[in-house]
């Protein structure tokens, strides 16, 4: 963050964009793109992760450059927000209930008063 301010000061940065290790702008993501990226997420059944061939994984992969390059934000970027790292304020109020349960009981989910 402290590069990307530094950088905008000098004016490497266009408005509303953020300097990546590439130097390639990017855009910020308003909460209305972080809940489309979220529901853009296809469905993957656990078995489905176990490999990297499977038709469901390589699917989701396609997807997640789709919405990158749509986006212009990094894959990493669409695969935090499909798995609760971030954009968690934005998008869940439309996770399924058990995943909201599973996620509010975790470690990485609110803290206790936030609950």
């Amino acid at each position: 963050l402290i590069s990307a301010m530094a950088a905008h000061s000098r004016g490497d940065v266009l408005a509303g964009a953020m300097l990546t290790r590439g130097s390639e702008p990017r855009t910020a993501l308003t909460m209305d793109s972080a809940i489309a990226i979220y529901q853009a997420r296809p469905c993957v059944t656990p078995c489905a992760r176990t490999t990297r061939m499977d038709v469901a994984f390589r699917t989701q992969c396609a997807v997640r450059k789709e919405l990158a390059e749509h986006y212009s934000v990094s894959t990493t970027t669409i695969r935090h927000i499909w798995e609760g790292v971030t954009r968690v304020q934005d998008t869940l109020p439309y996770w399924s209930e058990e995943a909201r349960i599973e996620f509010l009981q975790s470690d990485k989910g609110f803290c206790g008063r936030c609950r």
